[in-house]
């Protein structure tokens, strides 16, 4: 908005002065004039520019200057500013303004085809969001419009205003109403979509599109037109602020251009750079455990500040910069969404072999056991430094020391966690509170480090003062990106009366000593596209290949074979896994199918579609082992045909094509002399007891195809893995099915839940998991999220159909004759 002039309001006992504000951008501004009104017109004109290119960012608006048989008389000072602040001088012949004109709509044309996004989006909006990438908004005065304008001419410059405001496109015409516009040119029509003053022969203004009440009563005063004061100001001032880039926005790729990459050391702290301080030079962000080094941050940024776009810079320079034997990731999302969702591994885009752990839309209890697995990584290295100072004879106390003793390189760890306060909630939240206390005031000697992210510290720790304190005080790195003096306050633990950023998005302050005023450091995040991320991912994982260990969690769903697959593709044994621990390590929990009484699987669970997707995935998790090559694979589906929950079984049916064999209750006499036609194990999933007859005697020793199944399969390498609605269900298996020893339950009655695994789980599994035990063990139940078929399944191996030697079967590895 932009003063242009006074307004004189009339009342009938007196006239009142108020400013005349105009829109630079989102509409356009038409000043008519009487022939003796010219220099009044035109001097209105140039105070609205001037005001505009002053008050708007440095580089943000670009002004292009048009005086068709002028030749820049009307334009005064403007005519002598520099570029960047106007786009290439003053155009007055015919051919200059025709391609000047032409130019402008090529330019409105690309913004709206390649760069805008739906009709809510403008480069207006994405310069106040700081998100304009440095394209800068365009403000074509037309001065002395007349019969010195071409019909052509005016008919783009009418389209341009027409069409331009969407593009950042304005235009401030002046029109000589004593002299006649080409023929077929309208005024009306360039009127329409915009302000309208008329400069009568006095020299004053009148609002002619006001609203009709002050049509009669208003008048505004022409101001002087910009003098030597003002020349100063843009050429001197804001001139070189634009030439220096002051608003140009911060590309990360190539302040990385300049690193050699994969050469970085974490011997004494993890660092990269993350934009551009204020002076020009690269700024990083670092942690660690060197003198001067924070040991861990917060990050603070509302919505839209680029929080997250930091995030992204920082972990992309990160791997940029080191190996992964020098550095491990654990990267947490904890909001509705799938920002880090580029981490986890799918087909054909291996996982980065720095990352660890990756939780998409995660919940409390993931991230707890994230935290207590680090735990656990801070006591073995404890362990670790105990016997090499036993060893060596030398006091070790961190991992810089152990390096140089040993000769052995321990990864420093960072854990990132955005939306940190969603973990701190809930049944979880005592128990993580404790363990971040103890990771932040420990974890650093042995190389453990957080990076906590958030929208707002207010939220954070309500009744938790003390421990709240407790953690803060120990991560000194903060940065606060576009946020209000209070929530600065917060961040920097002092009192803060101004905003310490740009406006721009991306930018803010960094503070590497716990909030001290001396340490602050204004700074610009840089960019970091789609692309160029897609770019670093490839080469980082092209020069050192991927790392199956892998955990990826997208809330309490289940894990998806997708993301399980690089894990899945280097067992070495036939294994039944079942799920991933809640939590990181091991990556997938299960047991290895060695022949055996009572080796099965029973899983209870009332919710069909996620019981049917466990089982389902269970067989495609061992169909995409190398040592199940020689595997069978049988399902007996006693499930309607039009339930929606039965949708994973017919993917994975599809997906096995030759490998599985189907049996309906009709047929499941046959699952015995089917079953052992192989040569190697025999997997077999039963689903939909609940809605079938079928049903195994209890008490006699009658042949039935289940209770071979449960009794004689086991030892035969046959297993089974049954699906039971409830755990009651077991009964239809007959007396064997209570022999099966590995049970899977997803209730959520604690008493059924303890006698169906034959032990006492801490608390009722939440909806989309499940307890695991292996009764033949000694090991406490195991909470999992189950594996689940996912969106798609991945390529499956491509494996000769088992079958005895010189037998071929008809349909499928089990065909009867």
């Amino acid at each position: 908005m932009v003063r242009a002039a006074t307004l004189g309001l009339a009342s009938p006992s007196s006239i009142v002065e108020l400013p005349f504000v105009l829109p630079a951008l989102g509409g356009n501004v038409v000043i008519t004039h009487a022939p003796a009104g010219r220099a009044p017109a035109h001097n209105l004109a140039q105070a609205f520019v001037t005001r505009a290119l002053a008050s708007a960012l440095p580089g943000s608006l670009r002004v292009h200057l048009l005086d068709p048989g002028g030749l820049g008389q009307n334009l005064g000072i403007l005519s002598r500013l520099p570029e960047p602040l106007v786009a290439g001088g003053v155009r007055a012949t015919h051919d200059e303004v025709s391609t000047e004109l032409r130019t402008l709509r090529e330019h409105v044309h690309r913004l709206n085809s390649q760069v805008l996004l739906g009709d809510d989006d403008s480069l207006v909006t994405r310069w106040h969001q700081g998100t304009a990438q440095g394209i800068p908004c365009s403000l074509v005065l037309a001065a002395g419009l007349g019969p010195h304008l071409t019909a052509d001419d005016a008919q783009q410059l009418w389209s341009l205003a027409r069409t331009g405001n969407r593009c950042g496109v304005a235009v401030v015409a002046v029109v000589d109403t004593g002299r006649e516009l080409p023929q077929g040119v309208v005024l009306a029509d360039l009127l329409e979509n915009a302000e309208h003053l008329h400069v009568d022969h006095e020299g004053g203004a009148t609002w002619v599109s006001s609203p009709p009440a002050l049509l009669h009563n208003a008048r505004v005063r022409c101001p002087n037109p910009p003098g030597s004061a003002q020349h100063r100001f843009l050429t001197t001032i804001l001139a070189p602020a634009v030439r220096r880039g002051v608003n140009r926005p911060v590309v990360l790729s190539d302040l990385l251009a300049a690193e050699r990459p994969g050469t970085g050391t974490t011997h004494t702290r993890v660092a990269a750079t993350v934009g551009q301080a204020a002076d020009g030079s690269a700024i990083e962000l670092a942690v660690g455990d060197d003198e001067g080094v924070a040991i861990g941050g917060i990050v603070v940024g509302p919505s839209g500040s680029g929080k997250t776009t930091l995030l992204h810079a920082f972990i992309h320079a990160l791997v940029h910069r080191y190996p992964p034997d020098e550095l491990e990731l654990y990267l947490l999302d904890m909001k509705a969404g799938v920002e880090f969702a580029e981490y986890a591994p799918r087909p054909g885009r291996p996982a980065l072999p720095h990352v660890r752990a990756v939780g998409i839309e995660a919940d409390a209890t993931f991230a707890l056991g994230v935290l207590q697995h680090l735990a656990d990584v801070d006591a073995q290295r404890k362990q670790l430094f105990k016997q090499a100072s036993a060893d060596t004879g030398r006091e070790i106390k961190n991992i810089a020391q152990y390096r140089e003793a040993t000769g052995e390189v321990l990864p420093r760890v960072l854990f990132v966690a955005d939306e940190f306060q969603l973990m701190l909630a809930g049944p979880t939240e005592d128990a993580a509170w404790d363990t971040l206390d103890v990771l932040v005031k420990q974890g650093r000697s042995q190389g453990i480090h957080v990076l906590l992210a958030t929208q707002s510290l207010n939220s954070v720790g309500s009744g938790r003062a003390a421990q709240k304190a407790s953690v803060f005080d120990q991560l000194e790195l903060r940065v606060g990106l576009r946020c209000k003096p209070d929530e600065l306050s917060l961040l920097l633990d002092r009192t803060v009366r101004d905003r310490l950023d740009t406006g721009r998005r991306g930018s803010g302050v960094l503070n590497q000593a716990r909030g001290d005023k001396d340490a602050d450091q204004l700074f610009q995040g840089g960019l970091l596209d789609t692309d160029d991320r897609r770019r670093i991912r490839d080469a980082v994982v092209a020069r050192y290949g991927t790392d199956p260990r892998i955990r990826v969690s997208r809330g309490s769903g289940g894990v998806e074979l997708a993301d399980a697959a690089p894990v899945l593709a280097s067992t070495p044994l036939p294994t039944v896994y079942v799920g991933a621990p809640v939590g990181v390590s091991p990556p997938l929990v299960g047991v290895p199918a060695r022949s055996g009484d009572g080796r099965g699987l029973l899983l209870a669970g009332r919710d069909e579609a996620h019981a049917v997707g466990a089982i389902s995935a269970v067989l495609a998790g061992l169909a995409l082992q190398p040592a199940c090559d020689d595997a069978g694979f049988v399902v007996v589906d006693l499930l309607p045909e039009r339930i929606p929950g039965r949708r994973p079984l017919d993917q994975l049916v599809q997906w096995l094509g030759d490998r599985v064999v189907t049996l309906d209750e009709a047929r499941l006499d046959q699952l015995p002399a089917i079953a052992t036609r192989p040569a190697g194990p025999v997997f077999v999933a039963v689903l939909g007891l609940q809605y079938s007859g079928v049903e195994a005697p209890l008490y006699t020793d009658d042949p039935h195809p289940l209770g071979w199944l449960c009794g004689t399969g086991p030892s035969l390498s046959v297993f089974p893995l049954i699906w039971l609605d409830t755990p009651d269900r077991l009964r239809k298996l007959g007396q064997h099915g209570e022999r099966l020893q590995l049970r899977a339950d997803a209730g959520g009655d604690i008493i059924d839940s303890t006698s169906f695994l034959r032990v006492r789980p801490p608390f009722p599994a939440s909806r989309g998991r499940l307890w695991f035990h292996d009764l033949a063990g000694d090991t406490d139940p195991v909470l999992l999220d189950p594996l689940q078929v996912g969106a798609s399944l991945p390529e499956p191996r491509t494996v000769a159909p088992p079958g005895p030697a010189g037998a071929v079967p008809a349909d499928g590895f089990g065909a009867l004759p």
